[in-house]
């Protein structure tokens, strides 16, 4: 019961509904070519709207006469490296700004390293 309604995908194309995803090109050269016969009456509808102010329509045109901008990305990347001391950042002893610890003395006692 539970794969009987379940559609089959029968291409790679698209997800797993039947006729989902992209048409093909045969089948986009086919709707335009159905749609071709009715141009001049939506550009005459597209421009009765766009004098009248609908925004949609205006936004339609100039999306197509125009196209939409480009879109910019910035990748101007600065980044400044500086050596930094740890001793100046961290005391590790006193008031006196003296270190309790001597780095270059401190002995590893575990051999096994």
């Amino acid at each position: 019961m539970s794969g009987e309604n379940k559609p089959v995908k029968k291409s790679n194309r698209g997800g797993a509904r039947i006729g989902a995803g992209r048409k093909s090109i045969r089948e986009e050269a086919n709707l335009l070519a159905m749609l071709k016969p009715y141009e001049s009456e939506a550009v005459e509808v597209l421009v009765k709207l766009v004098r009248g102010g609908d925004i949609q329509a205006v936004k339609l045109y100039f999306a197509y006469l125009a196209g939409n901008p480009t879109t910019t990305t910035n990748s101007n990347i600065q980044a400044v490296v500086t050596n930094i001391n740890i001793r100046d950042i961290i005391s590790f002893g006193g008031d006196d700004g003296t270190d309790d610890i001597d780095f270059e003395e401190v002995e590893d006692d575990d051999e096994s390293l």
